[in-house]
C-alpha cells in the first residue's frame, strides 16, 4: 500500500518502496504523480556525484539517473548474475580498462564505492556515446550487451531509424533495457527537469 511504500522510502530502501508501490498502483505511468510520490518511482540519490561527473563528461544527468535506476535501483551493493558491481553495474575488467587512463588500479571492492562506480560508469558510458556518435540507443545497447554485439547488429541491420533498430535488437533483455531507460529518461526530465 501507499503508506508501506512511503515507509520504505524513508528507510532509504528505494527498491522495496518502488516494488510495493508498483504492486498496488499498476497504472502509475498513466497519471501525474505528486512530487513526494515521484521519488518512489524515480528515486534520486547520489545527485552531487552524478552532477559532478555529468558536468565533467558533458552528459545528461537525467539519462544517468535513468541508467542507474535500471541497473541497480540505486543500490551501491548490487551484484548481478554476470558479476557486474555497484550502482552502474560495472564488470571488473571494464572498470579496470576505464581506470587505466587515470593510472589507477581498481579492485572489486572499489566498485561498491559510489564515487568510484559513478565516475567510471559515466566515463565508460561517455566512451560508448562517443563511439556511436551520440546515438543514445546504441550506447545503451552496448552498455548492456557489449559494443562488439552492437557493432555486429549495425553491420547486420544496416542503416535503420533509431526506433526500428531498437525493435530489431535480438536480445529481449537488451531491447527491454533500452526501452526502459529511454522511458524513464522522459519521466526523470518531466518530474525533475528545470
Amino acid at each position: 500500500m501507499l503508506l508501506q511504500s512511503v515507509l520504505y522510502l524513508r528507510q532509504q530502501n528505494e527498491a522495496r518502496a518502488f516494488l510495493s508501490f508498483r504492486d498496488n498502483f499498476t497504472k502509475y505511468e498513466t497519471f501525474r504523480l505528486p512530487r513526494f510520490l515521484s521519488g518512489i518511482v524515480l528515486p534520486v540519490k547520489y545527485r552531487s556525484l552524478i552532477d559532478k561527473y555529468c558536468d565533467e563528461y558533458k552528459l545528461d544527468r537525467y539519462l544517468i539517473l535513468s541508467l542507474i535506476r535500471e541497473e541497480s535501483f540505486f543500490r551501491p551493493d548490487a551484484v548481478s548474475s554476470a558479476n557486474a558491481y555497484g550502482l552502474m553495474q560495472l564488470l571488473l575488467n571494464t572498470a579496470r580498462g576505464v581506470a587505466l587512463s587515470h593510472e589507477k588500479k581498481i579492485f572489486r571492492e572499489d566498485l561498491f564505492n559510489p564515487r568510484i562506480n559513478i565516475q567510471l560508469g559515466i566515463e565508460y558510458f561517455k566512451m560508448l556515446l562517443d563511439k556511436y556518435k551520440g546515438k543514445t540507443h546504441l550506447a545503451l545497447a552496448a552498455y548492456n550487451a557489449g559494443d562488439y554485439r552492437v557493432d555486429a547488429w549495425l553491420s547486420r541491420f544496416g542503416n535503420l531509424e533509431d526506433e526500428a533498430f531498437i525493435e530489431m535488437i535480438p536480445f529481449t533483455a537488451t531491447r527491454t533495457y533500452v526501452k526502459n531507460i529511454l522511458r524513464n529518461y522522459y519521466y526523470y526530465k518531466f518530474y525533475y527537469g528545470e
